[in-house]
């Protein structure tokens, strides 16, 4: 059967279907399923078991408003379960490595900038450790020179000591420097890293999801019944169209196009057209 029988016939089975609905008669009214204490039709011992029941349930009602039943547990902030004491707990990421990878991923055009940041972050902690023992080497001379000159063989030797603060006091510019570009630079990773994450958040949140094109496609028509829709996809030489003018051309213009035997055949048609441009995938 060709695409244009099914579609003249799924638009035959949506009309007779509309007729069958339009000459079924109303149901008739429904006979109530709990009737009163007193009503007619009803024996003593029906009526004295409804009034029982209707009596526990009241006594379960004051208990409860009483206080018999137990209190909810409090926050800790004082408040209850759902009040604004509450503390919620931190969110957790579903795929964590999966997660990192894509990170790593992005963050791979970075990468001459980040090796960069790590000799750096290496030199400043290098300089930060070997200060403190050149320092002490000032120490040391500052000692000998002392000993000696209470022994009246020497004194304290001051060039040796400015030599050895001015190599102190180098070495921690040079750290100072290699922390200064170390964090320029990340704070510039950084910065991009952001910049480029919220631009792509802010291209795809505007782009409607087309993972499901023919679910797409049909779901719009289903809202929009009345609008005009046309499809058109092309995947390199081949091409397949949709269009809701055809359909009602064919169908007619008193057949709604969101008839459940008309939804079918369009979500026939659609899956079939764009599995045969991919190959039947």
């Amino acid at each position: 059967m060709s695409g244009l029988e099914k579609m003249r016939a799924a638009g035959e089975r949506a009309q007779r279907n509309r007729a069958e609905r339009a000459t079924v008669s109303a149901p008739e009214a429904a006979v109530p399923t709990h009737a009163p204490f007193g009503a007619a039709g009803t024996t003593p011992e029906e009526r004295a078991a409804r009034r029982e029941a209707s009596a526990g349930a009241m006594e379960q009602i004051a208990a409860s408003e009483k206080g018999d039943q137990p209190r909810r547990r409090r926050g800790p902030g004082g408040g209850h379960g759902h009040g604004p004491g509450r503390m919620m707990p931190g969110a957790k990421a579903k795929d964590f490595k999966g997660t990192m990878k894509r990170m790593i991923r992005f963050m791979s055009r970075f990468k001459v900038a980040l090796v960069i940041v790590f000799l750096f972050a290496i030199g400043s902690t290098v300089f930060n450790i070997v200060g403190p023992k050149v320092l002490s080497q000032a120490t040391t001379e500052l000692f000998n020179g002392i000993a000696a000159k209470i022994a009246g063989t020497g004194g304290i030797n001051y060039d040796a000591v400015a030599g050895i603060l001015i190599a102190t006091l180098a070495l921690y510019l040079v750290s100072a420097a290699c922390s200064f570009v170390q964090g320029w630079m990340m704070s510039a990773v950084s910065q991009r890293t952001c910049y480029q994450m919220r631009r792509d958040i802010a291209e795809k949140i505007d782009r409607m999801p087309m993972g499901d094109l023919a679910g797409t496609v049909l779901l719009l028509v289903q809202a929009n019944p009345k609008m005009d829709i046309r499809l058109d996809v092309r995947v390199n030489e081949n091409s397949y169209s949709f269009d809701t003018r055809e359909v009602r051309q064919v169908l007619g213009d008193d057949v709604p196009l969101d008839l459940p035997e008309v939804s079918a055949w369009m979500q026939e048609n659609l899956t079939e057209g764009i599995e045969a441009l991919h190959g039947g995938m």
